[in-house]
């Protein structure tokens, strides 16, 4: 197990526990954005790629098409060549940080036209 000393007047602080919040923070800042442009879902037409996993263990790769907001859920679709996925918050993948925040920046940057209001 990799340990990091975060400060010595703390525990030692897992990379599992580090990755575990920065997915919490990305995802709710997207979820905020989301909320405070009163959209619902939005297509995403930015080049974001991101890796998934199935329930048995087969990785895939893909690009977001899609973002929503269902209730408190963040869901994107994924689609590659052959596959399209919609994936629930809670099948972010260690490291999805990166491309929530990729995310976040084309949500911030797209233009009116194209979104879905709530």
């Amino acid at each position: 197990m990799i340990v990091v000393m975060t400060d010595m007047r703390t525990k030692a602080t897992s990379v599992a526990e580090i990755l575990d919040g920065l997915k919490r923070d990305a995802v709710q800042a997207v979820k905020h954005l989301l909320e405070d442009r009163r959209l619902e879902a939005m297509p995403v037409d930015a080049a974001i790629r991101l890796g998934w996993m199935d329930e048995d263990g087969q990785a895939y790769g893909g690009n977001i098409t899609k973002v929503s907001l269902d209730g408190e859920r963040l869901h994107v679709q994924v689609q590659d060549k052959d596959l399209s996925c919609l994936l629930d918050e809670r099948q972010f993948m260690p490291g999805c940080h990166i491309w929530l925040a990729q995310l976040k920046e084309a949500i911030l940057h797209a233009p009116v036209t194209g979104r879905q209001t709530a």
